[in-house]
């Protein structure tokens, strides 16, 4: 069971924020926004909405209508290197008299974000500008996360001039200055936190480096060079709309804020996506059995076959899906990452199981590990442990002769900073310390290296700067999981005039999430277990506000329909959905958590 936290009414702050008092001199605009009050609560509670706030930015968000300022702001050129690199990506793919074109290395990762951004780049290089390039996936297993210095020599070896990565790079001050000492212009494009001393590289692109939007996933900065190079003269009449898809998938598989230029994409994206021009995406949404594609099914359905490729086998085949021209290649290699992905759930639950029965429940931060997880599946053990516990969490494996591992967290809890403060490294930035022999990452998830003789003591540490958090920040003490909630209404004010009016707040994701709300004393007329294995449960409820009877959904409950019944009466907190069912629509709730109503 979760602590409900509601957020204040705006009347109960004495808060002025009636949308018509944002702007007496334009009362067109504010006509044409059609808020009314549960519209601006959610706005107010989500950040978006505030007592500064202009007319323009709310219909930025609301209606993607950039105004002439916010778009001037999205200039590519506002990236401090912009220029730099454009000239020197035309001048390696331009011959000169003897000289032929350079021989060009896109350097990506190996999730979703590593390769929709490598995707991107590759593409537009190789079929648009004609480029000698060639995209290149640095094997989790092999060569780790970032440059690796055997892959820079080789690289120089084959006679490749210029290494442009993608979501990585930003770190490795000590590769850089290898690949710089071989002869090798680097390009760094990343997101990731960057160290206080940047690497010596040819140029960077980086959204928290000159640019107004800090937050740019991999393939969003990717898709800001594509959109620079397009303006050259060659290229004016080029649409970069055409990856809208594969930037769409990065930024919610990455789970990036939802707002500003990110939410401008992802609606754009969403469009791109459903009209199933891609074969690679196509065959894949094929094989999911899935349509009527959003940031649900990218999130939980589509990335995680993506990702699969990278966490058991070769990254480089999501390039290969994302990039065929091949109808009959795409759906073999859709097969194929449909079938690792299957794998990789098989090796994640087992890998669950054996992690809940290491976690001390008294802990306020877990750290689980096991020599025989696979090193691919760490990441979404944690996932899975803060999801469940509403801690943040480390899970590790053990590699050669250290432990490695990921880090996932809850909103709020910096879990960089809690490694710093924890480990001894003085500076955020740092990337060694007394106890860990590497780490980074970003507030939401964190990667590391740790000896075992380390690992205990590391726990103590993240355990006490938890508590401490947990405790004051919070004033959390026997539960975890919080659960926002943004306002209390009754059944009566639920229809599908109410559902459509919230809907202009999707898509949803980080930053912008999903509205949730409570209702109290809730009248339960009956429930049963539905599900394959009867494992979740299906009520139907009403109250004395309304006349209708409503169907609510609940797949992690904590009580037996029996119980549920027994209570007669029950509080929810919820969100609420169109459920599709043969062409035929209802509203449903879908449970987040129950409590008996008390009166």
């Amino acid at each position: 069971m979760a602590q409900w936290k509601l957020y204040p009414k705006i009347t109960d702050l004495g808060l002025d924020l009636d949308i018509k008092d944002l702007n007496q001199n334009d009362k067109s605009l504010y006509r044409d926004l059609s808020l009314d009050d549960i519209i601006i609560q959610l706005l107010y509670n989500r950040g978006i909405l505030k007592k500064d706030s202009s007319l323009e930015e709310l219909k930025a968000f609301l209606y993607d209508e950039i105004d002439p300022v916010i778009l001037k702001n999205r200039d590519p050129y506002k990236f401090k290197d912009m220029k730099r690199v454009v000239m020197r990506i035309n001048k390696a793919v331009k011959s000169h008299g003897s000289r032929s074109r350079e021989k060009i290395q896109i350097y990506g990762d190996y999730d979703v974000d590593g390769i929709c951004a490598t995707s991107i780049l590759w593409d537009f290089l190789y079929n648009k500008m004609k480029a000698d390039v060639r995209p290149f996936i640095p094997s989790r297993f092999t060569d780790g996360y970032g440059l690796n210095k055997d892959q820079i020599e080789k690289a120089a070896k084959e006679g490749i001039t210029l290494i442009i990565t993608v979501d990585c790079g930003i770190r490795d001050v000590e590769n850089a200055k290898i690949a710089k000492d071989l002869g090798i212009d680097l390009i760094i494009t990343d997101h990731h936190l960057p160290p206080e001393i940047l690497p010596s590289a040819y140029a960077i692109i980086h959204p928290m480096i000159g640019y107004n939007y800090p937050d740019l996933c991999g393939a969003g900065v990717a898709l800001k060079i594509v959109e620079a190079l397009s303006k050259t003269s060659s290229y004016k009449n080029f649409d970069i709309s055409e990856y809208y898809d594969l930037a769409t998938l990065a930024t919610v598989c990455d789970v990036s804020n939802l707002t500003l230029e990110n939410r401008s994409i992802v609606k754009k994206g969403l469009n791109v996506i459903n009209m199933r021009k891609r074969k690679g995406l196509d065959a894949l949404i094929s094989i999911s059995e899935i349509d009527n594609i959003d940031v649900y099914k990218i999130g939980y359905i589509l990335g995680p076959k993506i990702n699969a490729t990278g966490r058991l086998y070769d990254a480089l085949d999501g390039v290969r899906l994302l990039n065929t021209q091949s109808k009959e290649v795409a759906e073999k290699l859709s097969k194929k990452l449909h079938n690792m992905n299957i794998e990789r759930q098989k090796l994640t639950k087992y890998a669950v199981e054996q992690a809940k029965s290491k976690i001390d429940k008294n802990n306020f931060f877990n750290l689980v590990y096991d020599d025989t997880w696979h090193e691919g599946i760490v990441g979404l053990v944690a996932g899975r442990l803060t999801s469940d516990t509403g801690k943040p969490t480390i899970a590790l494996t053990k590699k050669g002769d250290l432990y490695i591992g990921s880090g996932r967290s809850v909103d709020g809890f910096n879990i960089i900073e809690a490694l710093d403060q924890s480990s001894g490294s003085g500076s955020l930035r740092s990337r060694s310390s007394n106890i860990l022999e590497s780490y980074g990452g970003h507030a939401g998830a964190c990667g590391l290296k740790i000896k075992k003789e380390n690992i205990e003591k590391l726990h103590l540490e993240l355990n006490k700067f938890a508590k401490t958090y947990f405790n004051k920040s919070l004033n959390l003490e026997n539960d975890f999981k919080v659960v926002y909630v943004d306002t209390e209404i009754s059944l009566g004010d639920i229809n599908f005039d109410f559902l459509h009016k919230i809907k202009i707040l999707e898509p949803h994701g980080r930053g912008n999430t999903v509205p949730i709300f409570k209702i109290t004393g809730a009248e339960v007329l009956s429930v049963f277990n539905i599900g394959s294995n009867d494992n979740f449960i299906k009520m139907k409820i009403t109250d004395k506000n309304s006349e209708n009877i409503f169907d609510a959904v609940w797949f992690a409950s904590i009580y037996k329909p029996d119980q549920i019944i027994n209570f007669s009466y029950i509080d929810i907190v919820f969100t609420l959905e169109d459920n599709i069912w043969r062409d035929k629509h209802t509203l449903q709730l879908k449970i987040i958590d129950l409590k008996p109503h008390v009166v």
